[in-house]
């Protein structure tokens, strides 16, 4: 992954500021469309972005690899090669942070850590404690979990443990089966 720009905005002055927990989340809602007004096109020096990504990893770091800092696609695998080389807080934050971006229940990055395949680092009974957490969510009257998006990135997490033949597979399944009942009521 390549950061294509750096964005400069005041989220006090964003009324979808509230609604952002995430990079991957602002990366969606403030797309690239802002670039175009950008005069000149890069106002920022090279010398300046380095910098800027250099304090984003050095915020990702302070705050405990916490992968909501970057993007998906880059504090993953960057965590990943961490746990790799021996790093002892990587390896105590790496499940942790798996299991956190699931239950988080924002579809784009549930379906990249299964296409990613860092589903297969949780153990059999982290998986299945992350759908009872999931189901215990989908109980609550007018839950958030309530949508068509995460019904379907149910469905493709149960497909994908069936093929592995994974019990995992079934929660994930008779899961999203609830769901689906719950949304056509």
């Amino acid at each position: 992954m390549q950061c294509a720009y750096i964005l400069l905005y005041n989220p006090q002055n964003n009324p979808l500021q509230s609604e952002i927990d995430s990079i991957d989340e602002a990366s969606e809602k403030l797309d690239s469309r802002l670039e175009l007004f950008l005069d000149p096109p890069s106002p920022i020096s090279p010398e300046s972005m380095f910098w800027a990504h250099s304090s984003n990893l050095q915020a990702w770091n302070e705050l405990g690899y916490d992968s909501r800092i970057l993007h998906s696609n880059l504090s993953f695998p960057l965590l990943k090669k961490l746990v790799d080389v021996g790093d002892p807080k990587a390896k105590k934050v790496f499940n942790e942070e798996i299991a956190k971006r699931i239950l988080d229940r924002y579809p784009p990055v549930t379906i990249y850590l299964l296409k990613e395949g860092y589903l297969d680092y949780l153990s059999e009974s982290e998986i299945e404690y992350l759908f009872h957490k999931l189901s215990e969510q989908i109980m609550i009257p007018d839950s958030e979990l309530l949508d068509e998006k995460f019904a379907n990135t149910l469905l493709e997490i149960g497909t994908s443990f069936l093929e592995k033949d994974l019990y995992a597979g079934h929660l994930a399944i008779d899961l999203y089966n609830r769901l689906r009942n719950l949304l056509n009521k």
